[in-house]
This record gives C-alpha cells, sequence and structure tokens, in this order.
C-alpha cells in the first residue's frame, strides 16, 4: 500500500507535497490517500459520473444494481449513493433513472442529473432533473428537458450551465449548450451560446463570471476553439484567450481554487492531460497518457486523471496524481487497474476519491466499476541513522 499526501483546506497556497518529498508547513493540516480502495459496495454496469457531497458518493452510469460484498444485489438503475467511509449503499436514497446517467453536479443542497432517460422515479423528466440529496426524491419544482442527451452539468449559485448534444432545451433553440434557474429549470434567455460540435464538460471559474466548455467542437459562436473554450456566464459570448494545443476532443475539464489555471484531459491521439493559464491560454505543462483521457478533478493542488489503456507502458496504471504547479507525476501512489476502459470518473473530498469507469478490480481488491480511496493513515517516518560516536580523545 501506497498513500498520497495531500493539504486540507488550511493549507491552501502551500506546495503540494508528493510522495513526502514536499514538506507541508507546520501550520498546514495533512491528509494521507490510499491506492489501494475501500472494500464496500460496487455496481454491476460502467460508470460515468461521480459526485461527492459530504461523506456520500452519488454515482450515475449504465448499471441496474448494487452489489454487496457478499454478492447480494439491490435494485439501482443508473443511480445509486454509497457511504465514502465505509462503502455502504445509502439504502435510503433511490432515484432510479430509465436510461444512461451521464452527469453529475451538486450546489450541497441537491443533485443535478444529466444524461439520456425519460423518467427519473417514475417522474418524467427529459435528460434532466433535479433530485433530493437525502431521499432521492424529483423536485418537482424544477422542471426542464432537452431534445437529446445531456453531457454536463455544472451549477454555480442559482445558474445551472448544461451541455450536450442536444439542440433544443425546453422547446427552444439552444445549440449544445445552455444556462437555466437552478431552482426552475427556466431557461436564462440572456445566455446565447452556440457550440459547433457536442459539450462534453462544463467547469464555472471560481471568482470570475466565466465557464469553460470541452468537447469535439471547433467554433464557440463562430470564434476558433479547438476543444476547449470559455464562455461569458451571463451572455453567453465567447470570451478569454484561446488554449495552446488543446485537444479536439478534450473530454472533461477542472479548475484550480483560485481559477488561474484551468486543466484539461485531452483525447483522439493526443492523449494528453494539460495545464493552461486562464489568463493567457499558455499551456504550462503537460503528461502523456497511452490512451485518451476520460476524466480529470483538481483537489488541494493534484490533478488526478484517468484514462484508458495505460500509463508509461503500464497497462494496469488508468488513475495517476500529477502536481497541478509543476506537472510532477507522483511515482508511488498507483492503483492498479484491471480493464482496459479504466476510468470515466473521478472526484475528490476531505472524505477521499473515487473513480468510476469499466473494472472490476483496483489494486487487488474487488470493486466493479467505482472504487473509494478513504483518508489513510500517515506513513511511518523513516529511520533515523545513528550518530557515530566519537573516540576519546
Amino acid at each position: 500500500m501506497r498513500v498520497l499526501k495531500l493539504l486540507l483546506a488550511g493549507a491552501l497556497g502551500v506546495g503540494l507535497a508528493v510522495g513526502g518529498v514536499v514538506q507541508a508547513s507546520p501550520a498546514a493540516a495533512e491528509m494521507y490517500v490510499d491506492d489501494v480502495p475501500v472494500d464496500g459496495w460496487d455496481v454491476n454496469g460502467r460508470v460515468l459520473a461521480t459526485e461527492i457531497v459530504g461523506d456520500v458518493v452519488y454515482v450515475g452510469g449504465n448499471f441496474t444494481a448494487a452489489i454487496s460484498p457478499t454478492g447480494a444485489r439491490v435494485t439501482r438503475n443508473r443511480l445509486a449513493a454509497f457511504s465514502m467511509i465505509t462503502g455502504e449503499l445509502i439504502t435510503g436514497w433511490r432515484a432510479d433513472a430509465g436510461a444512461g446517467v451521464t452527469s453529475l453536479a451538486s450546489d450541497g443542497e441537491a443533485l443535478y442529473v444529466g444524461g439520456h432517460f425519460g423518467r427519473i422515479n417514475n417522474v418524467v423528466r427529459t435528460r434532466l432533473a433535479k433530485v433530493s440529496l437525502a431521499t432521492g426524491a424529483v423536485d418537482r419544482a424544477f422542471v426542464a428537458s432537452a431534445d437529446a442527451g445531456v453531457r454536463a452539468v455544472a451549477v454555480r449559485g442559482d445558474d445551472l450551465y448544461v451541455g450536450g448534444a442536444f439542440l433544443a432545451v425546453n422547446g427552444v433553440a439552444k445549440n449544445r449548450v445552455a444556462k437555466l434557474d437552478a431552482r426552475t429549470g427556466a431557461l436564462a434567455t440572456a445566455f446565447r451560446a452556440s457550440a459547433s460540435g457536442p459539450v462534453y464538460s462544463l467547469v464555472a471559474h471560481p471568482r470570475q463570471d466565466v465557464v469553460y466548455a470541452a468537447g469535439p467542437f471547433a467554433q464557440l459562436n463562430g470564434t476558433a476553439r479547438a476543444g476547449v473554450g470559455g464562455l461569458d456566464g451571463t451572455t453567453g459570448a465567447t470570451t478569454g484567450p484561446a488554449f495552446a494545443s488543446s485537444a479536439r476532443p478534450t473530454l472533461a475539464l477542472d479548475v484550480d481554487d483560485d481559477g488561474s489555471r484551468l486543466f484539461g484531459a485531452g483525447g483522439s491521439g493526443a492523449n494528453e492531460i494539460s495545464a493552461w493559464s486562464t489568463a493567457t491560454g499558455a499551456r504550462s505543462w503537460r503528461v502523456a497518457s497511452m490512451g485518451d483521457n476520460q476524466a480529470i478533478e483538481h483537489f488541494r493542488g493534484t490533478v488526478f486523471a484517468g484514462f484508458h489503456d495505460g500509463f508509461r507502458n503500464d497497462n494496469s496504471v488508468k488513475v495517476v496524481a500529477i502536481d497541478a504547479a509543476t506537472g510532477a507525476v507522483d511515482a508511488d501512489w498507483r492503483p492498479r487497474v484491471n480493464e482496459f476502459w479504466g476510468v470515466f470518473a473521478i472526484d475528490a473530498s476531505d472524505a477521499g476519491v473515487v473513480v468510476g469507469g469499466d473494472f472490476r478490480s483496483v489494486s487487488g481488491v474487488p470493486t466493479g466499476y467505482v472504487a473509494r480511496f478513504g483518508a489513510a493513515a500517515p506513513p511511518p517516518p523513516a529511520p533515523s541513522t545513528p550518530t557515530p560516536a566519537t573516540a576519546a580523545g
């Protein structure tokens, strides 16, 4: 077992300590994450979205059951909730979806769900819904629909941004990206944006009224943007720089805590995890994998990236931890994933790290399609070298 050392909230702004190389300041709280997952419940089909809220992780995908460590099966259609601490199924939460779920987001008060479904909990909701974090009950005050799959959801305050392959939202022409009222589902009519291809990922800048989009598109609002670009959060106008050497498609995005760096999971032969300056668009580092990068998550100065195929000629590596500032890959934190398609979703919080995808075991632990990496004890200190005795003079 190897552990990854992270810094907690009080240490923001302090350099990342990867593999114990960089030491935190005395005031910094530390967090260690195992590379061996918790042995808990899992599911019986591909996981495409993960969202941690408190000590609970919500997962979405194409599964139809949750499965206990003893093999007991409980019906959970494409949505389920598990404890991040114990790995157990949250039995009081249920939000069965009629078809695949591809995106999840939360504001801490509700869970927003995007995908291909027409119903959730037998309530008509066409590809977009809002459900209770406590029970999974559909919020009947929120009513929205899309005419094709919703691949991305991002919530900020009362604003909900959605992206996908759709050409209409709530019956109004919307070219693959739209903004809604997060309380009611009503369209924000002032937001007018258009992508030349599907939108796979959306992430909001933490301090500015900007939303970043990723996908296989070549243009945003007629402006050249190869797979990655910024949109004004109010008007939808293309804003900010073009991002150097961006991949088309880029399959996932995240942004750091102050909004100075954007991170992208690139596919289509480039197979590069990239970091850019949000101010200039300059790429500050790149890390190449052996397959499409399918998921990315920034947390406490670390970028977690997930992909298929492998990494540096090792076909068992499908997720890595990268120093967000330097691009240095942690050589010790190495979960081992047993299936080719690997990791499609990642989330991280003070409760730990969760990955979802297409696999049956991780680091030797049987865990179908979802793996939770909990907080770990710090590694024992290295033994000190005794100081040789000085001969009497």
